[in-house]
């Protein structure tokens, strides 16, 4: 794009530091969708899950919910997509629930708590301008402690960034032509480890009872 004038040297070096946070962001997320496999294999069923959420499935989803509570000895925060959140309408009796639920549904699409835990929405997006594939995955819902301060997954930078740019031509420069350089290096690891126990229900597809 600079080569043929659509960008200037800015947006280009700019372009590149976009490109990082994006990568770093998408691998942060890919160890997010895996976290659930580090938690021991004793424990795991008590906190992880998979189905369609309906009358038949309610009390093994509320019975994540109140393991997570109790592992950390803390109220917990359900997240997810809209789409996801959406789900948690089949759990709750409409007849049951509060005006103020009603209204949550009627305005959003779903409730804005569930029996009391509260549900954060995570902003969907797309992989990309031009593929049009959902980025957040619309069948997982996360269950997890609200005093989390130890986050499950961890970030290192490995020293500095380095940034190598020539710009001048010259033989002090190495450059004798009209082609610019900026070429940019970093070292970093994410990783999952465990710090505190939360939980995961991945949704299925199919009519509940």
């Amino acid at each position: 794009m600079y080569m043929i004038g659509r960008e200037d040297w800015a947006q280009l070096t700019n372009a590149i530091a976009r490109a990082f946070q994006v990568q770093i962001q998408q691998e942060f997320y890919s160890e997010m969708l895996s976290a659930a496999n580090s938690i021991p294999a004793a424990v795991r069923s008590g906190f992880v899950g998979t189905g369609v959420l309906s009358a038949a499935t309610k009390d093994a989803f509320d019975a994540i919910v109140e393991n997570v509570k109790t592992a950390n000895q803390s109220q917990v925060v359900i997240l997810g997509t809209n789409s996801a959140l959406r789900k948690l309408n089949a759990l709750s009796e409409v007849n049951w629930r509060a005006e103020s639920l009603k209204e949550d549904v009627s305005h959003t699409g779903r409730m804005g708590d569930y029996e009391g835990t509260v549900l954060m929405e995570i902003p969907q997006r797309f992989t990309s301008k031009t593929d049009l594939t959902p980025l957040i995955d619309n069948t997982k819902l996360w269950i997890l402690p609200a005093n989390q301060t130890d986050k499950f997954i961890k970030m290192i930078d490995v020293g500095e960034t380095e940034i190598d740019q020539i710009l001048d031509k010259g033989e002090e420069h190495g450059r004798w032509d009209d082609i610019m350089k900026y070429e940019v290096q970093r070292s970093y690891g994410i990783a999952v480890q465990l710090g505190r126990y939360f939980g995961q229900w991945s949704l299925t597809s199919g009519s509940g009872s």
